[in-house]
């Protein structure tokens, strides 16, 4: 068994939490010498014509909204030394972050507990705990209560 990082996936909303999972990412990759990759879902459940026709057809300002919040994380990844490498996903968020782990050859997931949905289940989010039990990789759970800070 390889247990090298080489590269890191660190799904994305805007939120705080999400924010400090990314910066806590972009640490660990730096440290690590390893890729890193953030993904930011597009919803779709409002929309249901446009589930099966993917991101590119989906209305400009649910792309934008989701290129700006990409934007974003590059920038914070930048203060890093870090380019990584940005992707749109579709579908229910938990399947499609572990779609895109497996497509992208990820070795690490980093992840915050919950993000603007504001559904955190008992103690994570819906789609953390999807994707922990769904990976075929590690993931890193960065918690709300985390008492690092952001700079």
């Amino acid at each position: 068994m390889n247990a090298s990082i080489r590269s890191i996936l660190v799904p994305t909303d805007g939120s705080e939490l999400a924010t400090r999972a990314l910066v806590y990412a972009c640490r660990l990759a730096k440290t690590l010498r390893a890729d890193l990759h953030v993904c930011y879902g597009i919803d779709y459940l409002s929309l249901p014509g446009y589930l099966a026709k993917g991101p590119e057809s989906a209305p400009s300002f649910l792309r934008e909204d989701g290129e700006r919040v990409l934007e974003g994380a590059r920038a914070i990844a930048r203060g890093y030394g870090l380019e990584p490498t940005g992707h749109l996903i579709r579908g229910p968020a938990a399947a499609a972050i572990i779609r895109l782990a497996g497509a992208a050859g990820i070795d690490l997931i980093v992840m915050g507990t919950h993000g603007h949905s504001g559904m955190a289940r008992l103690v994570l989010g819906s789609v953390a705990e999807g994707v922990l039990r769904g990976a075929a990789v590690p993931v890193m759970v960065v918690p709300a209560c985390m008492r690092e800070t952001l700079s």
